[in-house]
C-alpha cells in the first residue's frame, strides 16, 4: 500500500496507537524494524510503553491510562477514557502523520482511528493485530473496512476469515511466538517435568488465563474456583496454572498444580519467578503450601 503523501528521502512521520503491553512490545519490534532502515528519517508520535519509548516514541500520555480492562475499571474511568479518545484524535491530526499504525486493544484504537478517518481520509490506517471476528461480534470485520485501509494479522486463517466476513485487506505477517520457535524446541523439559511432578503418561491441563495484568485480577479467581469446583473432572490428570501475582505492587509469575482427588480440592504453590518478587514477597507464595480456595 503507497503512502502517498511521503517521498523517500524526507523523514516518515508515523504516528502509533497501543493500549497494552502485548501491543506495545509488537509496536516496539515494528518501529526497530523502520529505525533500522530510516534511521533519523523516522518521526514517532502517540500512544506507547517502553518498547516503543526506547525506539524514539513521542508519547502524548502515559499508555497506563487507557490500559483497562473489565466492566467495573471502565465505567470508573470512562470518563478519562473518552479523554484520551478525543486527545489521541486530536494529537494525530495537528502531528499530521503520513501513516497511522493502531495495534490491538479494539475498544481504543479503532474509536481513534474512525474518528481520525473523518478528519484526514487521505492518510492511511494500518491495524496491526485482529480483532476475534471469527470468534465474535463477525460484524465488526465489515465496520472496520470503513476505516482501516489495510490489516496485519499474527494467524494464518484470518486473512480469508475476513475476505469471508467483508473486512479490510489482510496479510499474515505471523506471530512472534514464531520468533522463539528455535529457543521452544531446544529446551529440555525433563527439569521441570521433576519439578513439577509429571510423571509418567498422566494427560496435562496447562491453564493460561491471560497475560495483562488488569485481566488476571478479573478473572484469576474464576478461573481456580472452577477447576476447584470441577477437580472430579480432572483425577488422573495433572492440572498446572501459570498465573500472575500482584503482592504489594510487585507482579510476578506463579505456578499452581490442582489436586485431582475428590478428597483433595486445593492448589499447590510450585514455583515462582524468582526475578520479579523480592525475597519478602516471595515468603508469601514460599513452596511447599496450600491455598485454600473457597
Amino acid at each position: 500500500m503507497p503512502i502517498e503523501r511521503w517521498h523517500p528521502g524526507e523523514p516518515l512521520r508515523l504516528f502509533v496507537v497501543a493500549g497494552e503491553h502485548s501491543g506495545d512490545r509488537l509496536g516496539g519490534k515494528l518501529l526497530a524494524v523502520l529505525r533500522a532502515r530510516l534511521g533519523d528519517g523516522l518521526i514517532v508520535q502517540g500512544v506507547g510503553g517502553s518498547d516503543m519509548l526506547a525506539q524514539g516514541l513521542q508519547p502524548i500520555f502515559p499508555m497506563s491510562d487507557i490500559a483497562v480492562m473489565g466492566f467495573g475499571p471502565v465505567i470508573r474511568r470512562l470518563p478519562l477514557l473518552l479523554n484520551r479518545i478525543s486527545r489521541t484524535v486530536t494529537a494525530a491530526l495537528a502531528f499530521a502523520p503520513h501513516l497511522l499504525l493502531i495495534i490491538d486493544s479494539p475498544d481504543f484504537t479503532h474509536r481513534v482511528a474512525a474518528r481520525f478517518r473523518r478528519h484526514s481520509p487521505s492518510v492511511p490506517i494500518i491495524d496491526y493485530v485482529s480483532p476475534t471476528v471469527w470468534a465474535w461480534r463477525p460484524g465488526r470485520a465489515k465496520a472496520m473496512a470503513a476505516y482501516v485501509d489495510h490489516l496485519l494479522a499474527l494467524l494464518p486463517f484470518e486473512p480469508e476469515a475476513h475476505a469471508r466476513l467483508g473486512g479490510p485487506p489482510t496479510t499474515y505477517v505471523g506471530h512472534p511466538i514464531l520468533e522463539r520457535l528455535s529457543w521452544i524446541n531446544g529446551l529440555d523439559p525433563a527439569p521441570l517435568a521433576r519439578q513439577l511432578g509429571l510423571a509418567g503418561s498422566a494427560p496435562v491441563l496447562v491453564v493460561l488465563p491471560g497475560s495483562r495484568r488488569s485481566e488476571i485480577e478479573f478473572i484469576n479467581g474464576l478461573v481456580v474456583r472452577t477447576l476447584i469446583v470441577r477437580s472430579d473432572d480432572f483425577v488422573g490428570s495433572v492440572v498446572l496454572g501459570l498465573f500472575l501475582a500482584a503482592l504489594s505492587g510487585i507482579v510476578g509469575f506463579v505456578i499452581l498444580k490442582l489436586a485431582t482427588g475428590p478428597a483433595e480440592a486445593g492448589i499447590e504453590v510450585l514455583g515462582i519467578d524468582d526475578k520479579a518478587l523480592e525475597e519478602k514477597e516471595k515468603s508469601l507464595v514460599r513452596k511447599p503450601q496450600k491455598v485454600a480456595v473457597k
